[in-house]
């Protein structure tokens, strides 16, 4: 062969130097397979123009292979996308200062801080080696945060969103209606036994107990409302705390629970006073039914004179006996007296007659259904109507209170066939 200039044999030896083995300036092999940059101190394969240290091109797919037997790591550039990965069914790391950080195993499943990824079928997993430090951190330029502590994971089914804790037990999700479950899966935990916290789209709150308060609401330092009710964006009622009881109510009209005192209060709650003689209990066409006291009443004010202490209506079966001796006696269709008690005053209405008398003498003593107050004016003791049938005609009959005794006496003798009429009131001791 013939040459023109100096042979391939005579540049390199030109530009190697036999001794050190050193090559200077430029090389390139078959046009772009491997191209160095001497100027530059840059290598390109599949370009003679790197414009890094190390850079391998290719028009649909670079690729950077690293093989250790059957083991292979590649670094790959497409059109769509950058892959740094496994070729060989390994998992990879990532590592700094010679410490594994990352890994991600065949299955795809990934651990952050620990190379044990043996997760469950949860995707991610990230330990803290201190149970005390967050492991998740999320924050913006204003430095909000939001962070998770060790045992802690999250699962997404069809359905919902869960959070897990230690032996995969779930603790909080939230469903596929929008609905966050804390300590349950049941959308409504107060229909049943269940515990749980439910905050529902559309604003409401569900919270079961099993055996504690299911709500607990704290005030410190000052008096005031506790909890405030609004309608369309308009408080209309509220429940506080006025040193240190509790009060329920809207603006003027409300309740306070004195447990000092044992008794409920009238209460403003604008004010947060106590007011008097503002309220009613009921109203003209809205009443309350029945009122049960062991007690009594105050009415139209608070001293001893305006207490109610008693009302009661009943029948008592009365007796006849003769004051001087002998007997009377009543049938039982004509025996019994009505009587009304308010307070201390008792009012009897009555219709006895008798059917037969042994030896009687004396006048006529009726039985009363409580003892006469013994009084130190006579003409409290009692007073009404009485007439008497004597067999042929009613007559007017005297008759006689005497306090600290449960009858009174008719100046009459007691005869067989008598009629006693009678509307009486007299004041009791009991």
């Amino acid at each position: 062969m013939t040459y023109v200039g100096k042979k391939p044999a005579d540049i390199i030896a030109t530009a190697v130097d036999t001794t050190t083995g050193t090559f200077s300036g430029d090389l390139t092999v078959d046009t772009n397979t491997l191209y160095v940059d001497s100027a530059n101190n840059r290598v390109g394969v599949g370009t003679v123009s790197p414009t890094r240290q190390l850079q391998v091109s290719n028009a649909s797919n670079a690729i950077v292979s690293v093989l250790n037997g059957s083991k292979e790591g590649v670094l790959n550039a497409t059109t769509n996308n950058i892959n740094i990965g496994s070729a060989s069914n390994d998992y990879l790391t990532l590592s700094t200062n010679g410490t594994e950080r990352i890994r991600i195993d065949t299955s795809g499943r990934v651990g952050i801080g620990t190379g044990d990824t043996a997760i469950g079928d949860r995707m991610l997993r990230i330990h803290h080696s201190s149970s005390q430090k967050g492991i998740i951190l999320v924050e913006n330029n204003a430095s909000m945060s939001l962070s998770g502590v060790a045992n802690f994971g999250g699962q997404i089914d069809a359905s919902s969103l869960k959070f897990v804790g230690d032996s995969n037990t779930e603790r909080m999700r939230i469903d596929s209606s929008g609905n966050l479950l804390v300590g349950t899966t049941d959308t409504n935990p107060t229909t049943g036994t269940s515990e749980g916290i439910v905050l529902g789209v559309g604003g409401i709150m569900l919270a079961s107990n099993t055996s504690d308060a299911a709500i607990a609401l704290n005030r410190t330092t000052t008096d005031g409302d506790i909890a405030v009710f609004k309608k369309n964006g308009t408080a209309v009622g509220s429940i506080g705390a006025d040193d240190g009881d509790l009060y329920i109510g809207t603006g003027v009209t409300g309740l306070q629970f004195f447990n000092a005192g044992n008794r409920i209060i009238p209460f403003n709650t604008d004010t947060g006073n106590l007011s008097d003689n503002t309220t009613d209990l009921g109203d003209p066409t809205f009443r309350f039914k029945d009122l049960y006291l062991s007690g009594g009443a105050y009415l139209g004010g608070t001293g001893s004179a305006n207490f109610l202490d008693d009302y009661e209506e009943g029948n008592h079966q009365a007796t006849i006996t003769p004051t001087g001796g002998g007997t009377a006696s009543l049938p039982s269709t004509a025996d019994n007296m009505a009587y009304t008690k308010v307070g201390r005053l008792v009012t009897v209405t009555g219709d006895i007659r008798t059917n037969g008398v042994s030896s009687p003498s004396g006048n006529s003593r009726i039985s009363l259904p409580f003892v006469i107050a013994d009084l130190l004016d006579l003409g409290e003791r009692g007073g009404g109507v009485m007439a008497v049938w004597n067999g042929s005609s009613f007559t007017q009959q005297i008759y006689t209170f005497s306090g600290g005794n449960s009858y009174f006496d008719v100046l009459i003798l007691p005869t067989a066939t008598l009629e006693f009429r009678f509307n009486l009131s007299y004041f009791t001791s009991a």
